[in-house]
């Protein structure tokens, strides 16, 4: 073989080794890390600089309902599978974490899941599913969610081997 050839060819492994390199120190960094801020188009205040507040634990649905106008239930998460934990249910908040991490308000056992894998929030009184930055990726209805997704009524999010559906 000529040695221009092989010059080429170590440089070329050269390369891919450097992008593997690259793109398990970016999931590293991702699992640690946790959710990215979002930027919102405004300027930074000084009323912006506060420490983190850690997130509210989602309430019983019956708690919440009781609170409501004529006891109406609020919109929840509901758990379709694993079979083991179908039927638990998670009112709806502003906006709620899904994944593996003690802090998310949805807490999943599953390796495929990463610590702070997916997130569901309300925008002008629609809800939304928004993948952060997993490794594995989130489905809204057997679709990769890409950046923010409308999620319908009886919409499907999964996480890993987990399903929930959004109620109303």
């Amino acid at each position: 073989m000529p040695d221009q050839l092989l010059q080429v060819l170590k440089l070329c492994l050269l390369v891919l080794l450097y992008l593997f390199f690259v793109r398990v120190t970016r999931a590293v960094w991702v699992e640690v890390a946790g959710p990215r801020l979002r930027r919102t188009g405004r300027r930074a205040t000084a009323g912006d600089l506060q420490a983190p507040v850690a997130p509210e634990p989602a309430r019983p649905v019956a708690a919440a309902a009781s609170q409501r106008p004529g006891g109406a239930a609020p919109a929840a998460m509901v758990v379709v599978a694993p079979q083991d934990a179908a039927g638990r249910r998670f009112e709806l908040t502003d906006e709620l974490t899904l994944g593996r991490a003690a802090g998310c308000h949805i807490a999943v056992e599953d390796t495929y899941v990463s610590q702070v894998h997916a997130r569901v929030f309300r925008r002008d009184g629609a809800f939304y599913v928004e993948d952060l930055g997993s490794t594995n990726g989130t489905l809204l209805d057997g679709r990769a969610v890409s950046g923010p997704a409308l999620v319908e009524p009886g919409g499907r999010v999964q996480v890993g081997s987990t399903v929930l559906e959004l109620v109303t």
